[in-house]
């Protein structure tokens, strides 16, 4: 993803959102890790710190 572009397609956050979730299930520091150093470039993602954190 480009520094400052947000993702805008429904369907790619959305993939996003499920490959994150998955992958909290066996890492879920990684993944607040992540969403909390990305939340500008993932703009509608932000409830899964809020999950896992």
């Amino acid at each position: 993803m480009p520094s400052a572009h947000v993702c805008e397609d429904p369907r790619l956050r959305k993939a996003i959102g499920w490959a994150l979730r998955q992958h909290a299930l066996t890492e879920p520091a990684w993944v607040v890790e992540f969403v909390d150093r990305h939340t500008q470039r993932l703009a509608g993602q932000g409830r899964l710190s809020r999950a896992f954190g």
